[in-house]
């Protein structure tokens, strides 16, 4: 089926109807980081200097009594001197000499005594040599210490520097890009002279582009564009990768530090995107990783903010840390043109594990911290492999507006087995009771339209009373099937974890083995908290503003969800309007009281704007129950408006981008799928006949039965006898 396409004409389109229509019916775990200052993006205050893909590389070092971030401007070639503690610019670095390389100048890093270094990047150093140069402080000029002409390989994406130069424990290591060397770098008399080693890892064929190598107590971690964070050895063979879920593919720069007996890794992530079907939006930050018992325990302990959306085709950021010597950790963060950020931690405080309450609403990246994707049916036990695909992120019923991110699967075909598993949540020993809560929609594929699981198909919501070690059936706490409805537009769980203890995890199954219904099922809001034993109303939404509304004509109307998100049995005795303007709403209320409804249970009743004159118009509806709070008001807003035609011709041609025009209404008459703005249109390939823009309904798109109204204001032809 085509779309439809309403062309505007500034000289040809008039409106002659009283008033007209148009209808169409188609077939068809950030609490643990504190931020200190963040100049970005996103906070609106991103550093002057920062130019395009410049800043790539910079470095914290105590230097001169000062604390210090360095930052590479690496076109011009530039060395930013910043105030560690506020992020003010203070100066630049003499960078006299400093030549050669597809970029002269890339990487900075400092020793623990307080000497800079920085390199350029080549991208063959057998034909262009790797540089390394040093300042001895601020004020000095550079020295050119290192000139390494070795193999054919790409150096200098990043470096690292580790140890001091005055007691000869400085070592210097740069990873190969796309390759399997890390070049490293030693002196024994205190920097006059260097030489170079070569370190092949093994178990994998790549350290990715943009690497970075940093030692360990036993060895090296690594990570690179488009590769895992990996374990190494202290000879460069590969220990183990670490779940791509728990760090995913876009990361690179990284840095490791110690604090009593645990071991962190800080690992940047790139990604400015914001789109929330996208796996890579929202990130453009740090993941601070306890990685004390080794790459297959690795737990993400806390994450810095979203640095902004600005592009960053490259990949590129990096990170830095200062002990400050209070048992706390400050963490800097680059991102490529979205800003530097500082940030606290204590790592006496840091934890993968959540205690109650908590709640995930899906909304950042993905997947969120310490969430787990696997393939495998669920059997007892059940057996489990690692994926990064199955349950993706996704608007809520896939609904677009207003946005709201959730998890999605997609259930269908013959091959469905995915398990999407929560972080390890500690229910405690007993004393207090908890519930899990979360809100489940399932539409037809792509689309908004109710239907049910196939016959063959299974979703399930599993625990796992062993910290995620061991899953079987008898361990499901709630079971859907064919015979389950659950609506498109969603419904709120309530699971009672009475009995519970320790550290658990919590998965969301979905199967299907059989090629019959093609689905997709949402959950979103996952939250536990301790148990609630009494009744309690929740509405949703808790207030409406239904804006502005033409006189005498009735808004579209808004379901309210009065729902007992507690305990017992919550008694409703009466639903009312009441307020100042109570005649300019109209209530529809199918339901006889009182009501009685047990957890979980949920009643709805529309409300609609209906004023008679202008201006502001406010009342509430009045919900009297037996639970605390009791009677309930939910705040009505609305604003009664005149945009009567009065003067001809009258002209609409969509050049404005508000869309609904004011005093036009876009009204949905069934199922999903309203009358837009646009400037282009497919199926078929069209173009607005006059201006930039015109109207569409996209039929070709929509579910068959599928319609809407678009209406024009009221048109009052006047009289001229």
């Amino acid at each position: 089926m085509s779309n439809l396409y309403w062309f505007s004409s500034k000289t040809r389109l008039f409106v002659w109807v009283i008033p007209f229509f148009v209808l169409i019916i188609t077939s068809a775990l950030n609490a643990q980081v504190t931020t200190l200052w963040e100049k970005s993006k996103a906070n609106g205050n991103l550093p002057a200097f920062f130019g395009t893909n410049s800043e790539r590389g910079f470095a914290y070092g105590y230097v001169g009594g000062n604390h210090r971030l360095y930052v590479v401007k690496n076109s011009p070639v530039t060395v930013v001197t910043m105030n560690a503690l506020t992020g003010d610019s203070v100066g630049v670095l003499d960078v006299t000499g400093i030549t050669g390389g597809t970029f002269a100048l890339n990487d900075v890093e400092v020793s623990n005594d307080g000497v800079i270094f920085g390199c350029n990047l080549t991208t063959s150093a057998s034909s262009t040599a790797f540089k390394v140069y040093m300042w001895t402080n601020e004020s000095s000029t550079p020295v050119q210490i290192i000139n390494y002409t070795g193999g054919a390989y790409r150096l200098g994406d990043l470096f690292t520097v580790v140890g001091s130069l005055s007691d000869n424990s400085i070592a210097i290591y740069a990873a190969q890009s796309g390759g399997t060397r890390i070049i490293k770098f030693t002196t024994t008399d205190g920097g006059t002279n260097w030489s170079s080693s070569e370190i092949v890892v093994s178990g994998f064929t790549s350290l990715g582009t943009v690497p970075k190598v940093y030692p360990s107590t036993s060895g090296f971690w690594t990570n690179g564009n488009g590769q895992n964070l990996r374990q190494l050895s202290s000879t460069g063979a590969l220990v183990g990768a670490v779940d791509l879920n728990l760090v995913p593919s876009n990361s690179n720069s990284l840095v490791y530090f110690t604090s009593g007996t645990k071991e962190y890794v800080v690992q940047f992530l790139y990604g400015p995107g914001t789109s929330v079907i996208s796996t890579t939006s929202f990130f453009e930050r740090a993941f601070i990783l306890d990685v004390t018992n080794g790459y297959q325990a690795v737990g993400n302990v806390g994450f810095t903010s979203f640095l902004g959306d600005n592009s960053n085709a490259n990949g590129t950021g990096d990170v830095a840390f200062r002990n400050n010597g209070d048992g706390t950790f400050t963490i800097y963060v680059l991102a490529t043109n979205n800003g530097i950020g500082a940030y606290t931690i204590n790592p006496a405080n840091l934890t993968a594990i959540l205690t109650p309450p908590t709640i995930q609403n899906f909304a950042s990246f993905w997947p969120p911290a310490n969430w787990q994707r696997f393939s495998g049916f669920l059997e007892s036990p059940s057996t489990l492999t690692s994926i990064t695909s199955g349950w993706l992120p996704d608007d809520f019923g896939n609904v677009t507006s207003p946005v709201n991110r959730s998890a999605r699967i997609n259930i269908y075909g013959t091959a469905i087995k995915y398990w999407f598993v929560s972080p390890t949540i500690d229910l405690g020993s007993g004393s207090t009771n908890y519930q899990l809560e979360y809100d489940l929609a399932l539409t037809k594929f792509a689309a908004t339209t109710q239907d049910t699981l196939g016959i063959d198909d299974t979703l399930a919501v599993i625990i796992s009373t062993d910290n995620g070690q061991t899953w079987s059936k008898s361990n499901i706490l709630k079971l859907y099937t064919y015979e389950n409805f659950i609506p498109p537009t969603g419904t709120h769980e309530i699971i009672n974890l009475t009995g519970y203890t320790g550290l658990v995890r919590i998965a969301f199954y979905g199967s299907s083995t059989v090629s019959n219904k093609d689905n997709d099922v949402f959950v979103d809001n996952f939250e536990i908290k301790e148990l609630v034993t009494a009744p309690m109303l929740t509405v949703l939404p808790p207030s409406k503003d239904f804006g502005e509304v033409q006189i005498n004509t009735q808004s579209q109307p808004q379901t309210f969800v009065l729902r007992n998100d507690g305990g017992g049995t919550l008694t409703i005795s009466s639903v009312v309007l009441t307020g100042t303007d109570v005649s300019q709403f109209i209530l529809t209320d199918n339901n006889i009281y009182p009501v009685s409804l047990n957890q979980g249970q949920s009643i709805t009743v529309d409300v609609r704007f209906a004023p008679t004159s202008l201006s502001n118009k406010s009342a509430n509806l009045t919900i009297t129950h037996n639970a605390s709070g009791s009677p309930t008001d939910v705040p009505l807003t609305g604003t009664g408006v005149d945009y009567t035609i009065t003067t001809f011709p009258y002209v609409q041609d969509w050049e404005a981008t508000a869309f609904p025009p004011s005093g036009w209404l876009n009204l949905q008459v069934s199922g999903s799928g309203l009358f837009e703005r646009t400037t282009t249109g497919t199926n078929p390939t069209v173009s607005p006949k006059s201006g930039s823009a015109m109207v569409q309904f996209r039929s070709y798109n929509f579910t068959s039965g599928t319609s809407a109204a678009l209406i024009s204001p009221p048109i009052n032809f006047i009289s001229t006898d």
